[in-house]
């Protein structure tokens, strides 16, 4: 198989991890053209390989989309792992988990769904759930969003940080963006027996490369290097790579 080197699937990564977030980290800033220019990618480039008869089975011949690096490290003091870099993308990837988990659940696919709540949360100790992106104002709002299959209420919301209000109308968006991405891509029709291998693909080729930085120091280091210059947050490559059997 052809793959992109020394990467490993997004799905992975956070299904072995919890992240929280260093001190110098922005808060989440994406507004709704990167989410949208991101599952745009995704699904476009899932549709490329997709057809109607195909199982979760073939998915691991389609093509791999790479969607970029994080950075990450390890706190000296609490042993949790910190991500430096990528938070944009990780919170994004995750709020998309949730809305799909809500599609699946709407055609009855409950298993599956949750199947993908393991890479969206897990359970700690059997009764706390643990969220991958483990800051606890972002935790609120993918509390509230796997509550809510549609929208999250907003009217009279009063947000305590930026990235709650932006979580939440990012949120309540990505509904009509994957609508969109589905239809103009040409999945409508078959979309019951296309959410599992979409949702398989996506916890399986969507790849990352992960720096592990040595310390803190070293994981801010690198975190100003890509956006200590006034850069917008990282932003995904349209990038695949086909495999083959």
């Amino acid at each position: 198989m052809e793959h992109f080197k020394n990467t490993d699937p997004l799905g992975k990564v956070l299904s072995l991890k919890n992240y929280r977030l260093p001190p110098y980290c922005r808060e989440y800033v994406w507004d709704r053209a990167n989410v949208a220019e991101l599952i745009g990618h995704l699904i476009r480039q899932f549709a490329q390989d997709y057809r109607v008869e195909h199982t979760i089975n073939d998915v691991r011949r389609y093509g791999h989309y790479y969607i970029g690096c994080l950075v990450e490290h390890v706190d000296r003091d609490t042993q949790h792992w910190m991500l430096d870099d990528g938070q944009q993308r990780i919170a994004t990837y995750l709020l998309l988990l949730i809305h799909l988990c809500h599609r699946l659940r709407g055609f009855g696919l409950d298993r599956a769904a949750n199947i993908v709540e393991e890479y969206i949360r897990h359970d700690e100790f059997g009764d706390t759930a643990v969220y991958r992106l483990n800051v606890p104002h972002y935790c609120k709002v993918f509390e509230e969003a796997l509550a809510m299959p549609q929208r999250i209420p907003i009217k009279g919301r009063l947000y305590k940080t930026i990235a709650e209000r932006n979580l939440v109308l990012r949120y309540n968006e990505i509904g009509k963006i994957v609508s969109s991405g589905i239809t103009d891509n040409g999945l409508s029709a078959a979309e019951a027996d296309m959410l599992v291998p979409l949702v398989g693909w996506i916890t399986k080729n969507v790849v990352v490369s992960v720096i592990t930085a040595p310390s803190e120091e070293a994981g801010a280091f690198l975190y100003d290097k890509v956006n200590g210059s006034g850069r917008r947050p990282s932003r995904p490559r349209a990038e695949s790579s086909k495999t083959t059997a």
